[in-house]
């Protein structure tokens, strides 16, 4: 080191001797001897205990393989015999199906078809029950008698066919308890009817206990366990040995890859194996999973023992050879050996260009090297001592001191610490510091020695380096994915694509391009497009977009294939999209084509489709109103004679007999009236007119009609008005009355006791515009929680023996939900069994202002109350029942009734005699009602004859009657049956003034 180098030898002499600090001799390369002593005995320890490890490494390998083989061998084993199972009963499923089709079979033939499950079922291993239903859910064949008449439309064997069919699938459903609480796995196939429709199902309950023997069998060891599952996520189907709780936390799925070593869910501990069941020639909705696992604590058992003998065995081997060289190493220290060190470790130091400090327990700096110096600009003397808080800002100060306690703490060193400091300039940097702990003798840590890197261009470039990857990494990645993409849309898209130059040669098809035209894609390259196909429209469309630059399009073009005249005449929408070079010359074309010939002929079957659905509703609406006409016009006679009946003197058994013939009618008749209304709603007829109503009044109104019937059950029918809400509001009154009048009178029905209430009031959940809320609620039977679901379906009430007690069809319900819906609203039960029901009824109905003057309803007429001239009457009537019934109706009243049997004798009798009003039956032979009508007011248009009131009256009561009646030229319609009071009332707005008695 020269002269200036004994000053500073002399300095450290005498700091090490006053701080008692030792140094020993150096060692080949700067190592001491005690130092390379050390690295060999941790480098022969270190390569010991490597060789140790890996031989345990591999042994633990080996076992786990072995295992893993093992279980993944008896998983298939298990697998393949489910799928043999499986298969067995999918051929026998769809063999029944063939041979039982249950949409032609006869109560004999299901006992039959019973019969024969049965027998089947004893020859099928694992199958517990054999079932077949019907589309509505029913089972119609079982070899379980007690099964046959349930319905399990509720079961996902069912419901899973029934919305997702194919006739090829073989379902699965997940387990379930049967009726009979047994845990359960349905396997079913869909019924086809002969129309192609879905006609049901037929299904096998699989066992689980059939399974159970086989698995137990499989097991190898105690710990080993054993499960089948449904489906990827789906619930364990059975597990051995039996461990609910464990087969519910594990049962989701762990994958589909049979040869992975899979782990179940928040559970490391067990080793996995799993398998999925899901044969190709099954096509099952939904696949079986196979699981098996051991506990890996009892799998290495053995090896954690061995391991740990042998990894203690070797720890005492180190432990014995790091003391003996400590206990060596000690005898060759000396005071000069140390010292010569030291000084040497000084002169290196100093020569490092990064910063290389001692530090006491304290925090102060013992030592540092130059380059510390120089950074701090104090000389080494100056440092020796000093506090670091009094070289660096207090938040670095604290930082470093922070590493420096974990590493007093700890005892071991720490490496490559990335943190802030100060450059040699003075800059703020980033430093690489490593910091390691001295100790005394006796082993106690008396400082630390750390060594500082300025690693600040370092990082830059780092982080240049790292971002400009990331970059060409990302724009790379980008690039190859479009390029992957653009040329995986090229050839799965089913649009056929062409490149074409500029003299239409091909450059490149896709595939479908080359599938359209019968070959490979590679046959097209350099041919040219008007040469394999050519067409000279075409190629002038071609030349105009290729000149112009201008793409062109067209749809449904017809094309024919010259060299395959057998395709016919395909359809297609094409489209030439020039692509343009730099100076805006076409370079290249792109030609598109889609085969549109499937869509040209689904236009044609969907024309025709709407033809025949036209066609379908045409006669639907003439069987209704034929049905309609045939049923009423005999009730005409039943009912009218029922009330001509009650007016003469009978005694009371007798009058008994015609109330209950009038009550039967009218209960026919409302039975009509509903499977109409649900017929016109259906077939959308039935349209809304909407009219200024008085709630209030047509609330009593259906009250004061129904509470006769609730006085005569003991019952007390209740209307609570609220005064706070308008009186009128703007909507179609006889349909508000008809959902009035079935609620109202549905809860009078099904109460015994007590009392049914009508309410209404506003719901202001939607503040814009509040709704209108009516209720009925009753104290009635009640209705259970599955029952709600259908209570509104037609035909549907909510149990069979309430049809046997109560009486009634369940359109009452069915038909107010639609009429309810029809006016943009929403109806709802809530009931308890027992306790009665409540049902509400939103409706947006916007309020209407009081009419300046209500139409009057004419008094009820009858004899005494007529004080105007007989009236000359015509009765034009093909059924004699109904002209004998309306002669009796008016026997007794002032007016001649003249009879008429036809059309034409009508128009006759019209023409020579006067009559003061014509009531015209619509449907009669020889000429129709419509038809004599039409006819008598072209007569008086043209004799200028004083027009004659005609009243229609009709047996049809179907959507669009009153309107052709007013087009004939009618007056009036009427539908039949006619009430006596009714009759009596129409004639009096045509003739006479009538004055109340009194």
């Amino acid at each position: 080191m020269g002269r200036r180098g004994a000053p500073r030898r002399a300095y450290v002499k005498g700091m090490l001797h006053s701080k008692g600090i030792f140094m020993t001799h150096a060692g080949p390369r700067g190592l001491s001897l005690n130092q390379l002593q050390w690295l060999l005995l941790g480098f022969a320890l270190l390569l010991l205990g490597a060789l140790d490890g890996f031989n345990l490494y591999q042994d633990h390998t080996r076992l786990h393989a072995a295992e893993y083989e093992r279980l993944q061998a008896q998983t298939r084993v298990i697998a393949e015999d489910l799928t043999r199972q499986l298969t067995a009963i999918s051929t026998s499923l769809a063999h029944l199906r063939e041979t039982i089709p249950p949409w032609s079979g006869s109560p004999e033939e299901w006992h039959l078809a019973s019969e024969r499950l049965k027998v089947l079922n004893d020859a099928i291993s694992g199958v517990r029950t054999l079932n077949i239903l019907d589309a509505e859910g029913f089972v119609r064949a079982s070899n379980r008698a007690e099964l046959i008449g349930q319905n399990f439309k509720h079961r996902d064997y069912f419901k899973t066919p029934q919305t997702h069919p194919d006739p090829d699938a073989f379902y699965i459903s997940p387990p379930f308890k049967t009726v009979l609480g047994v845990l359960s796995i349905n396997v079913s196939r869909l019924l086809v009817g002969p129309g192609g429709e879905f006609a049901g199902v037929v299904s096998a309950t699989l066992d689980p206990d059939y399974f159970t023997p086989l698995m137990e069998a499989s097991r190898h060891a105690p710990d080993m366990w054993i499960s089948v599952s449904h489906g990827k996520d789906g619930p364990t189907l059975v597990m051995v040995p039996p461990m609910p709780e464990v087969a519910e936390r594990h049962a989701p799925s762990l994958g589909n890859a049979p040869s992975q070593n899979h782990l179940l869910p928040d559970d490391d501990t067990r080793l996995v194996a799993r398998r999925m069941v899901h044969p190709d020639s099954l096509r099952m909705d939904h696949p079986l999973f196979v699981t098996t696992s051991r506990d890996k604590k009892t799998i290495f058992a053995h090896w954690r023992h061995f391991a740990l003998i042998q990894t203690s065995l070797l720890a005492l081997a180190g432990l014995t050879a790091a003391l003996g060289l400590h206990f060596y190493q000690r005898r060759r220290r000396s005071l000069q050996e140390y010292f010569d060190k030291q000084l040497e470790m000084q002169t290196i130091i100093d020569a490092i260009p990064s910063f290389v400090f001692v530090k006491d327990t304290r925090n102060h700096l013992r030592m540092t090297n130059r380059a510390f110096a120089q950074a701090m600009g104090l000389g080494t003397e100056k440092l020796s001592d000093m506090a670091v808080r009094d070289l660096f800002p207090p938040e670095l100060a604290d930082q470093y001191f922070a590493d420096d306690l974990e590493v007093f703490t700890s005892g071991k060193a720490k490496l490559d610490i990335v943190e802030p400091g100060l450059t040699v300039d003075g800059q703020e940097g980033v430093f690489s510091t490593s910091k390691a702990p001295l100790r005394a003798s006796d082993g106690s840590i008396t400082g630390l020695v750390g060594i500082a890197t300025d690693i600040t261009a370092i990082k830059r470039t780092e982080e240049a380096l790292r971002q400009a990857k990331q970059n060409a990494e990302r724009a790379e990645s980008e690039l190859r994915t479009s390029n992957s993409f653009l040329e995986m849309l090229f050839n799965t898209t089913h649009l056929s694509i062409a490149f074409l130059d500029q003299e239409f040669n091909f450059i490149r098809v896709n595939r479908a391009y080359a599938k359209a035209g019968g070959e490979d894609p590679e046959f097209f390259i350099g041919k040219n497009h008007f040469a394999l196909y050519p067409d000279a429209a075409n190629e002038a469309i071609f030349r105009r977009v290729a000149e112009s630059g201008e793409p062109f399009s067209i749809n449904a073009k017809p094309l024919a294939f010259p060299d395959h005249l057998e395709w016919g005449t395909t359809y297609w929408d094409w489209t030439l999209h020039p692509v343009l070079d730099a100076s805006g010359e076409v370079e290249w074309l792109i030609f598109t084509l889609r085969d549109v010939t499937e869509n040209k002929r689904s236009e044609f079957f969907l024309r025709k489709a709407k033809e025949d659905a036209e066609h379908a509703n045409q006669a639907k609406s003439e069987f209704l109103a034929a049905m309609s006409h045939e049923i009423r016009t005999p009730m005409n006679a039943v009912v009218g004679m029922g009330d001509v009946l009650m007016e003469t003197n009978l005694d009371d058994d007798q009058r008994s007999y015609v109330e209950k013939l009038q009550r039967s009618g009218d209960n026919l008749l409302e039975l009509i009236d509903q499977i109409l209304d649900l017929s016109k709603i259906e077939a959308r007829q039935l349209h809304l007119f909407l009219e200024p109503v008085n709630l209030t009044a047509l609330m009593r109104e259906v009250r004061d009609l129904l509470n006769v019937v609730a006085l005569e059950k003991g019952i007390q029918l209740v209307c609570q008005i609220d005064p706070t809400l308008p009186e009128w509001f703007q909507a179609d009154r006889p349909r508000l009355r008809q959902v009035l009048f079935n609620l109202l009178g549905n809860a009078i029905k099904f109460t015994e006791r007590g009392q049914v209430t009508l309410r209404h009031g506003l719901d202001p959940s939607p503040p814009d515009a509040p709704l209108l809320h009516l209720a009925v609620e009753d104290t009635g039977i009640g209705i259970g929680v599955k029952q709600m679901e259908t209570i509104f379906d037609a035909f549907t009430q909510a149990d069979s023996s309430i049809t046997r007690r109560y009486g009634g069809t369940g359109l009452g319900l069915a038909v107010s939900r639609r009429l309810v819906e029809l006016m943009g609203g929403r109806i709802w039960v809530e009931s308890q069994p027992g306790l009665g029901s409540t049902f509400h009824v939103l409706l947006p109905l916007p309020t209407a202002q009081t009419p300046a003057e209500s139409l009057a309803t004419p008094a009820p007429v009858t004899l005494t109350t007529w004080s105007g001239p007989p009236m000359n009457l015509l009765l034009v009537d093909d059924s004699k029942d109904n002209q004998v019934l309306l002669r009796t109706f008016l026997k007794n009243s002032p007016h001649r009734l003249t009879m008429s049997d036809n059309g034409e004798d009508a128009v006759r009798r019209v023409r020579e005699e006067t009559f003061d009003l014509v009531i015209m039956d619509v449907q009669m032979p020889r000429m129709d009602g419509y038809t004599a009508t039409r006819l008598i007011r072209q007569e008086e248009q043209e004799t200028r004859r004083p027009r004659v009131p005609i009243i229609a009256l009709t047996a049809h009561a179907l959507e669009g009657e009153a309107e052709r009646s007013r087009e004939a030229g009618c007056d009036l319609y009427l539908t039949k049956p006619i009430k006596k009071q009714r009759l009596m009332t129409v004639i009096q707005q045509f003739g006479g003034t009538f004055h109340r008695p009194g």
